[in-house]
């Protein structure tokens, strides 16, 4: 990285994070309810409401303060 790119470096550890703690759950055969194949298609959806939704089922989520 160059200096100056803080922005940068912190991106790549919160996701490094992230991936982290992704890899963790799968490992412990658990995911978050993002990942499920049937409706993870909420969280990035252009519907508001969709995103809405998605958002409440993210309470008790062991990487939701990651996720942020």
């Amino acid at each position: 990285m160059h200096a100056g790119r803080r922005g940068e470096i912190s991106m790549t550890t919160a996701t490094a994070k992230l991936n982290t703690a992704l890899i963790t759950m799968a490992s412990q055969g658990s995911r978050p309810r993002c990942a499920d194949p049937i409706d993870h298609q909420l969280w990035t959806s252009k519907d508001q409401h969709d995103r809405d939704i998605a958002a409440t089922w993210c309470t008790g989520c062991q990487v939701l303060v990651l996720c942020h």
